[in-house]
C-alpha cells in the first residue's frame, strides 16, 4: 500500500468515526449539549482539511465528489448552534448528512484506487 492509499484509508476511517460520534449525539437527543455539537463541528473541520489533501491526487470525478462533500461539511460546521435540545439535534442531523456524503465520496475514491491497483497487477493478455 502506498502513502496515498494509506492517507485515503485513514481519512475514510476518520469520517466513519465522526459519523458514529454524531450518530451517538443524536441518539442521546435530550442530553446533547452545545459542547457536543461544537466538538463535532471542530472534528468536521479537521476532516475537511484532511479531505482537501487527499482530493488533490484523485481523478476528476472523485475529486468533484470529495470537493462537494467538503463544501457541505464546511457549511454544516459553520452553523450557529442555538441553546435548545431540538436545535442541537437538528444541527447534528445536518452534520450527519454531510459526513455521510463525505464517507461515500471517500469510499468511491478508495474503490477507484483499488481498481487502478488491480488493473496494474492483473496479468496482461
Amino acid at each position: 500500500m502506498n502513502k496515498l492509499q494509506s492517507d485515503l484509508d485513514k481519512v475514510r476511517k476518520d469520517a466513519q468515526l465522526l459519523h458514529q460520534q454524531i450518530s451517538d449525539n443524536i441518539t442521546k437527543a435530550k442530553a446533547i449539549t452545545a459542547a457536543d455539537v461544537k466538538a463535532a463541528q471542530a472534528n468536521m473541520k479537521i476532516l475537511a482539511d484532511n479531505m482537501k489533501v487527499v482530493a488533490h491526487d484523485q481523478s476528476d470525478a472523485v475529486k468533484t465528489s470529495i470537493t462537494s462533500a467538503i463544501d457541505k461539511m464546511e457549511d454544516a460546521g459553520k452553523a450557529d448552534v442555538a441553546q435548545t435540545a431540538d436545535d442541537f439535534k437538528h444541527a447534528s442531523e445536518v452534520m450527519l448528512d454531510s459526513v455521510r456524503k463525505a464517507t461515500q465520496s471517500l469510499s468511491q475514491a478508495v474503490a477507484e484506487m483499488r481498481t487502478k491497483v488491480a488493473d496494474k497487477i492483473a496479468p496482461k493478455k
